[in-house]
């Protein structure tokens, strides 16, 4: 109820002011109070859109947790901040273009004749020639059938002293009728490089490059690459065991038509990787980690903890 204040001896207005007091003491502690519950409540926003926002993009999330309805923030080439802005898609300014230029001996020429005029509708036969607009069109070729070598492989006898001698092929020609190694290197460049299975991998060649190759070349090319990489393979190891610091890790995969432990050993330059078990003597077998006396950043599977020559530093996405 209003009260006349004019009306009001001055004892009544000294009550209303300390009831007014009073009020003012409880509404302030109120305010207070929702203030706290509102900043409560917005930490809360904030942590639930940080966790409705996490994907393997800014977390340590693997990428089949994400949602499939969700797109995937854009990708960029370079970090904003560090050497300036992130670089936009597409060509660089200064890269080198990749634009195609019209040739002078195309392949085929087509002519393209304006059929009548398209303001009288008289013929155009006789007509004079103003201009020809050359349009090109880059078309892949077939594929062409394999080229055949033949070696004519001569045995003669020696005149002399009757010796019967044969003249020595390419170590790659082996027998009656092969593929050539320029096949090999494009089935491990299929198989492995693109990690295509072998029937599609078949496929491929042949729609592609007319090699009509079986699914057991491709094998036994994989195999022979792997042979030819072995020198090569002992000197990575030999040069992950001398890094300073190295990532270790190990996960599941199919090898020899059973499950097995996929070990790997990498830095920024070098990766060696074999199967086994998860037993230290299936790490071991690596020939990079036995008396390594660098840095291992590892997760925390206990089959590390035997290198106690080592640093072992703990991998932040674990």
């Amino acid at each position: 109820m209003a009260v006349d204040l004019l009306l009001c001896s001055r004892e009544e207005l000294l009550v209303l002011l300390a009831q007014q007091a009073v009020v003012i003491e409880e509404l302030k502690t109120l305010v207070t109070g929702q203030a706290v519950v509102i900043e409560d409540l917005q930490a809360l926003v904030v942590e639930l859109r940080r966790r409705l926002d996490a994907d393997s993009s800014n977390s340590s999330r693997p990428p089949s947790s994400d949602s499939p309805f969700k797109r995937p923030p854009p990708k960029t080439s370079g970090m904003p901040g560090a050497d300036g802005p992130a670089r936009k898609q597409g060509k660089q300014r200064g890269a080198q273009g990749k634009n195609r230029r019209q040739v002078d001996n195309p392949d085929e020429k087509i002519g393209v004749e304006p059929g009548a005029c398209t303001g009288c509708g008289a013929g155009l036969a006789d007509a004079d020639l103003l201009r020809i607009y050359r349009r090109q069109v880059f078309e892949a070729s077939p594929p062409p059938p394999p080229r055949v070598i033949q070696y004519d492989v001569a045995e003669r006898r020696c005149s002399c002293c009757g010796q019967v001698n044969q003249g020595q092929a390419p170590r790659f020609v082996t027998g009656r009728v092969q593929w050539g190694p320029s096949v090999s290197a494009r089935a491990v460049l299929a198989t492995i490089a693109h990690h295509l299975p072998y029937a599609r991998a078949a496929v491929l060649l042949e729609k592609l490059s007319g090699l009509a190759v079986s699914t057991g070349f491709l094998v036994n090319a994989r195999r022979r690459a792997a042979l030819l990489l072995d020198p090569f393979m002992v000197r990575v190891r030999d040069l992950l065991h001398r890094a300073g610091l190295l990532h270790v890790d190990e996960t599941t995969a199919r090898a020899g038509g059973s499950r097995a432990y996929l070990h790997v050993a990498c830095n920024e330059r070098f990766t060696a990787m074999h199967t086994g078990g998860r037993t230290n003597d299936d790490i071991d077998a690596g020939q990079i980690l036995p008396d390594y006396a660098g840095v291992i950043v590892r997760d925390g599977y206990a089959g590390y903890q035997h290198f106690v020559d080592a640093v072992h530093a703990w991998c932040g996405a674990y």
